[in-house]
Formats: C-alpha cells, sequence, structure tokens
C-alpha cells in the first residue's frame, strides 16, 4: 500500500492480506491536521477504482495491499487530476487546468485506433453529465423554436418549411428520448 500527499509518513507499507481499518491507515500516515480528504486507488473485485473522499467517512473502508491513498488539503486550486479509463496509451492520469475542455484534455490522450473509439467518450461525473444533458435540450428547443419561426417568403417554401419542421421535430423528440436515458 502506498501512501503520500500532506501526510508525516509518506512510504509503502506492506500490509496484511485481509487490508486494514481507517484508524490503522491514520496510525501509518500520520496525516498533517489540516488533511481532511484522501484520494484512494485500487482494485476491488479485479475492477479498478478511485475515490474521493472525507476522512471522516472511511470508518467501514478496508484498505487492501495495492492501495494508493493520497491525503489531501481542501483548497481551491486551478487545476484538477483526471483519470483515463479504457483503451489508451501512455499515462492514465493527468492535471489540467479547471477551465480545460474535454477537447482540450483528449488532445493529450494517445489512443490506438484497433482498442479504443474515440466518438465513445463518456465522462462519469454526474453533474457535468447533467449539464450536458441539460445544454442538449435547451439547445434542442432553440432549434426547434427557431425552424418552427421562420416565415416562408413563397407556398413552395411554405411545403419545404412544413417538411423541414417535421423533420426537426421527430430529431428533437429522439434526442430528448436518448437525453432522459443518458440520465
Amino acid at each position: 500500500m502506498t501512501v503520500d500527499g500532506a501526510v508525516h509518513n509518506s512510504y509503502n507499507f506492506k500490509i496484511p492480506n485481509t487490508g486494514i481499518s481507517r484508524s490503522d491507515l491514520i496510525s501509518l500516515a500520520h496525516p498533517f491536521p489540516n488533511s481532511f480528504y484522501a484520494t484512494i486507488s485500487g482494485a476491488r473485485n479485479a475492477l479498478p477504482f478511485t475515490s474521493y473522499i472525507k476522512l471522516s467517512e472511511l470508518k467501514e473502508f478496508t484498505f487492501l495491499d495495492g492501495d494508493q491513498i493520497t491525503f489531501e488539503v481542501e483548497q481551491f486550486n486551478d487545476s484538477m487530476s483526471i483519470r483515463v479509463e479504457g483503451g489508451h496509451i501512455g499515462q492514465s492520469r493527468f492535471s489540467v487546468y479547471r477551465n480545460a475542455s474535454l477537447k482540450d484534455v483528449l488532445n493529450y490522450i494517445e489512443i490506438d485506433p484497433k482498442l479504443s473509439d474515440i466518438s465513445s467518450i463518456s465522462l462519469r461525473r454526474k453533474s457535468i453529465q447533467r449539464r450536458q444533458v441539460q445544454a442538449l435540450q435547451e439547445s434542442l428547443i432553440r432549434l426547434k423554436s427557431a425552424v418552427l419561426s421562420k416565415k416562408p417568403l413563397t407556398s413552395a417554401g411554405a411545403a419545404l418549411a412544413v417538411q423541414e419542421a417535421q423533420l426537426i421535430a421527430n430529431f428533437v423528440e429522439r434526442a430528448k428520448k436518448f437525453s432522459q436515458e443518458v440520465y
């Protein structure tokens, strides 16, 4: 088990196969008084996981051999850490500016097209997902309003506008259903 960050004892610790408790971890690591959070990375049930959690919420958590625990002082920072999962080449953790877009981050991630489908990228933060769904729904409403509020100049234009409006309305309904399924 590796412990680092805002602690007095930043080491690799050998722990029992059964793991250790929060109190054992605190005794080993001796975190700084202003350490209130930890990032925990490891594997459970043969699957990788990472969690950012308050130390006070770790009461029932068991730390296992192979875990990496980084004690952190909560402070506003102009950067954030990002973890990449799935088929990619190279590093899986990046530090980027908070205002970086997904496109900016993707520029740092090298992929093998045989292993990865770049169009299948997803974010796991629920707050981001909610904002994306909301933005999509608002965009769909604006698109539908723009199409329906156009005033055709000729009867041929009116017929075309009706067809266009029907196509857009169908698209908007399908997109709404999709965004609701995602959310």
